[in-house]
């Protein structure tokens, strides 16, 4: 869609936003009684938000879609795969061909010092190498899906 078009829709849903937090209504309750589809209110609430974060500097503009397969280092994304073994000490592995090694998931802790992984999602980019805690790695990844 046209940054211009998209503006002037945004600009549309400004007066609706504010008319719903003036209702004292539920966001479900005031999209039902006003014959507003829940799905476009959301959808526009989180770009407005989501423009305002960008304006206040808390958000990167983020990547047009070729950016996002094409990084300025030239790397194409890494595809991992996760397979069980029949190792005692390792109940899961991540292969990935650019690492020498092989990271083990075991005890509670995801050993990658052979190894670093990077996980993007959203506007948020996480690196992951060495000795991680997989219950904080876990929390992490819950905390940037709601984000």
């Amino acid at each position: 869609m046209d940054k211009f078009v998209m503006d002037i829709r945004l600009e549309s849903w400004i007066p609706i936003f504010e008319e719903q937090i003036k209702s004292g209504l539920s966001k479900h309750d005031f999209c039902r009684q006003n014959g507003i589809s829940k799905g476009a209110f959301f959808k526009w609430q989180k770009i407005f938000r989501e423009k305002l974060a960008r304006e206040a500097g808390y958000l990167d503009t983020p990547p047009t879609p070729a950016q996002s397969f094409n990084d300025s280092s030239g790397e194409k994304p890494a595809f991992f795969e996760l397979a069980t073994t029949s190792s005692s000490d390792c109940a899961m592995e991540i292969s990935d061909s650019r690492a020498e090694g092989r990271p083990c998931i075991s005890g509670g802790t995801i050993d990658t010092s052979l190894a670093a992984m990077s996980i993007t999602y959203g506007g948020f980019s996480i690196n992951v190498s060495g000795n991680v805690d997989e219950q904080i790695l876990l929390s992490v990844l819950k905390a940037v899906k709601h984000a």
